[in-house]
């Protein structure tokens, strides 16, 4: 399981995004009608400070930075996600910490009642 947040998200947009349009080729993929790359040059120019608005602005969309709770259904800015293992196949769970709370209010539950 791992903790990930919008700043997290930020923070590797332009790593992440260079894995999606260049890893394992020779020249940068397309995207959005041109090469992949000048928008890769902005991304890797963010400072540190960086805001998921930033991130938008460059990109066009929420799409890298978002975070979402695979149970409420909302947006949030910080998830733990389960069964997190680098393949697009595998299936992973986002919960945010308001569903994390009432998980464990089930199972504290299940306690007291003694099973």
């Amino acid at each position: 399981m791992k903790l990930i947040t919008t700043h997290d998200r930020v923070a590797g947009v332009a790593d992440a995004w260079k894995e999606q349009y260049r890893a394992g080729r020779r020249s940068w993929g397309t995207c959005m009608g041109g090469s992949a790359q000048p928008i890769w040059e902005q991304l890797k120019a963010l400072p540190p400070t960086a805001t998921e608005a930033d991130v938008v602005a460059i990109v066009g969309n929420h799409s890298w930075t978002y975070l979402g709770c695979d149970e409420c259904g909302e947006r949030t800015g910080v998830i733990v996600r389960f069964h997190d293992v680098e393949d697009h196949d595998s299936s992973t769970v986002d919960l945010c910490p308001s569903c994390l709370r009432k998980a464990l209010a089930l199972v504290s539950a299940n306690e007291r009642a003694g099973e």
